[in-house]
């Protein structure tokens, strides 16, 4: 993975950790 991801996937969690559909946007990524 690349850090950029990481980095987006950790801001996404913690803004809202209920809401799976941000999940599946970064997966698309």
């Amino acid at each position: 993975m690349n850090f950029t991801n990481v980095f987006f996937l950790v801001i996404i969690r913690v803004t809202d950790k209920k809401n799976c559909a941000h999940l599946l946007v970064v997966e698309s990524f």
